[in-house]
């Protein structure tokens, strides 16, 4: 997965994002939160916190979701570790899978515990695991990216400052 091109992609939704005030990690971290939280929902039955909910996502809603993410990460990723990208691109590319072999719902809530600040590598690999148990390809992750992204840049200006 091409996490340079993610982070330029975010690096210009938030320069074009006025905002009401300026984000700061604590508000990144809750958005991350809140999206694994999202994303849980999306699993069905079988994993979602949401155990009275017997609502089908699409395979498409799920990796929008798991999309959504991935961006919040980037904008960590961006606040904290500018320069940094080669080790996210040979950490997802070099990355041994060990962490699929834990279930989805473990890996979330692996998800939920970290500090980016302190962990920002455990979640790249968590994130890793759950596109590998999902069967979600860099290729697949790449396209619903780019498609979220020119849909974010269309909300500029209009639901979003």
């Amino acid at each position: 997965m091409d996490w340079e091109r993610i982070v330029e992609r975010q690096a210009k939704l938030d320069s074009m994002i006025k905002g009401c005030r300026k984000r700061d990690m604590i508000d990144m971290h809750l958005s991350f939160r809140a999206e694994v939280i999202e994303y849980n929902e999306t699993l069905g039955e079988a994993i979602s916190h949401k155990t009275w909910k017997s609502k089908v996502f699409t395979r498409e809603q799920q990796l929008d979701e798991y999309v959504d993410m991935i961006f919040f990460m980037a904008q960590m990723i961006n606040e904290r570790i500018e320069g940094d990208i080669f080790t996210f691109n040979r950490l997802w590319g070099d990355y041994d899978g060990s962490y699929s072999l834990y279930n989805t719902k473990t890996l979330i809530i692996g998800l939920m515990d970290s500090d980016f600040e302190k962990h920002y590598i455990v979640m790249v690999m968590l994130l890793k695991g759950i596109a590998i148990n999902e069967g979600y390809s860099d290729d697949e992750i790449m396209e619903a990216h780019k498609k979220k992204y020119e849909y974010n840049l269309s909300r500029i200006g209009g639901e979003w400052n």
